[in-house]
């Protein structure tokens, strides 16, 4: 079996590059006084060797080391990924550095990235490095950053993505003097901060996803670093032998433990924080070739999931203190893009809002709050009023018209013209409907007699469904997060089967 894996070891994603394959023979002569590629293998996988990143640089010498703040002849510097079978992921790399009197290595994992000591790098560089050899290897540009501090800010961002852009290329050039192996790598970020809704911090609650005082914002944009590593190759020389690091036993060649001991800025913790068996970092990649996930909920539902402004205000209008009011709160979104919102309420004790549209002006939606007692769905005045406003040529984008409603105790729902044909059918239905003794809502108001949450979602869906309204108008239902906070940027499009079976699908 040691044979066997040691074959496949040198033999498989054989490389071209003369560098890469005078390291691979390095490695190899090792292994045939050492025996070490069992161990590597099951504890990193096998190496890619055809994908090899390749540094060729000056190098500079540290003192004691063939003097003091002299350059080297240019070395090579190559970073080989690995891959284990049951991943399609680059957890580790095995750094060589070639130099004209020394050849030295490193293991370098993804799960070290907090401990600078022990790998002599940043965590954030190491992270760059195995994003740019997991590109190489997979072909993937964009990370999601699970641990966000990674790549640390101090104007309160927070980095959520990366995409690499030009990965990592050396310096031409002698590097800064004292400082070793330099290379560049350009690469856009995206950040997210917690932003007040109003001018002024509002006080009452910390900026964050339970104050609903801010909305947070994203954007991205392309930034280039310069770094400086140490090569690893230490002073005092030491011949063509190599020497080891980052490992134990065999002379070096065995990569460490998960969840061995530490040092850095970690030491105090005792033990590395990883995930035994891989991908301890702290950043997923996001597959390139993922098939399309057909979105059941159209631009418009997305445009208003990424809108910050609408989302804050929506989440205004969910507050306790809104929703306790004994009377009903809206706000009339005359220009969403424009981030133009105008508030309205109603009389107390009357479950209605008297909304005033000046003459000419036109609105791309309503977000109101029925307060307690009333149902968490959308009432028969409700839809009559979103009708009369589609009809009436007050929708500034008919086909994107929408209104929103959030309850005292229930999640909050969006109603939206999903087809303009199918919908203007609906509407004229209703309000005919309407002129003849009030039908529509003296019907409707029965269906939703019940007090029943659920019940009352169901009907309104099959009143959709009994009107041939389903293809016309969505409803939508937020989601919620891990703490049962309301995620307005997250929406469930809700339909209703034949057999009155309710079917929930979530929006990309």
């Amino acid at each position: 079996m040691i044979v066997e894996n040691s074959s496949r070891f040198f033999n498989d994603h054989v490389s071209s590059n003369s560098i890469v394959n005078a390291a691979a023979g390095f490695v190899k002569a090792q292994n045939e006084k050492y025996h070490f590629t069992g161990k590597i293998i099951e504890k990193i996988g096998y190496p890619y060797w055809k994908d090899a990143l390749v540094l060729k640089m000056p190098v500079q010498n540290k003192s004691g080391r063939g003097g003091s703040g002299n350059v080297q002849d240019s070395a090579e510097v190559v970073y080989i990924p690995f891959v284990r079978d049951s991943q399609r992921l680059v957890n580790s790399t095995l750094r060589i550095t070639m130099g004209s009197t020394d050849t030295t290595f490193k293991f370098l994992q993804d799960w070290q990235y907090e401990d600078t000591a022990t790998t002599g790098m940043e965590g954030k560089d190491l992270a760059i490095v195995l994003m740019t050899l997991h590109n190489r290897v997979f072909g993937d540009t964009l990370f999601q950053m699970t641990d966000s501090t990674i790549i640390e800010r101090n104007d309160g961002k927070t980095v959520k993505y990366v995409s690499l852009n030009t990965g990592i290329a050396p310096i031409d050039g002698s590097p800064t003097p004292g400082l070793l192996i330099a290379y560049e790598y350009t690469m856009t970020i995206c950040y997210s901060q917690w932003v007040p809704l109003h001018n002024g911090q509002l006080t009452g609650c910390a900026p964050g996803a339970n104050c609903p005082f801010y909305y947070q914002h994203t954007w991205c944009e392309s930034v280039s670093w310069t770094e400086y590593e140490d090569d690893g190759m230490g002073s005092g020389g030491g011949g063509t032998g190599g020497s080891g690091g980052g490992g134990t036993g065999g002379g070096g060649w065995t990569p460490p433990n998960c969840g061995g001991p530490t040092g850095g800025r970690v030491a105090h913790r005792g033990n590395e924080p990883c995930t035994p068996g891989g991908g301890g970092g702290g950043w997923i990649p996001i597959p390139d070739d993922d098939p399309p996930v057909e979105n059941p909920c159209d631009g418009g539902i997305t445009a208003l999931q990424n809108d910050a402004y609408f989302k804050a205000n929506f989440a205004y209008l969910k507050q306790p203190a809104i929703t306790a009011y004994p009377y009903e709160t809206g706000l009339m979104v005359t220009n969403r893009t424009g981030n133009l919102y105008s508030s309205q309420q109603g009389n107390a004790s009357e479950p209605e809002i008297s909304w005033s549209i000046l003459g000419g002006v036109k609105i791309d939606g309503l977000l109101h709050s029925h307060y307690s007692g009333l149902n968490n769905i959308f009432s028969p005045q409700d839809i009559l009023f979103m009708a009369e406003i589609y009809l009436g040529g007050f929708a500034r984008d008919s086909t994107n018209l929408f209104f929103g409603l959030t309850s005292h105790n229930g999640l909050p729902y969006l109603i939206k013209v999903s087809n303009t044909t199918e919908y203007r059918k609906f509407a004229l239905k209703i309000v005919q409907m309407q002129l003849n003794k009030k039908g529509f809502t003296r019907d409707y108001n029965y269906k939703l007699s019940s007090g029943d949450d659920e019940k009352q979602e169901k009907e309104f869906l099959k009143m959709l469904r009994d009107l041939g309204a389903s293809e016309g108008l969505s409803l939508f239902r937020a989601s919620q997060d891990g703490t049962g906070s309301v995620n307005f940027g997250k929406w469930n499009k809700l339909s209703i089967d034949n057999s009155d079976a309710v079917i929930i699908k979530p929006c990309n």
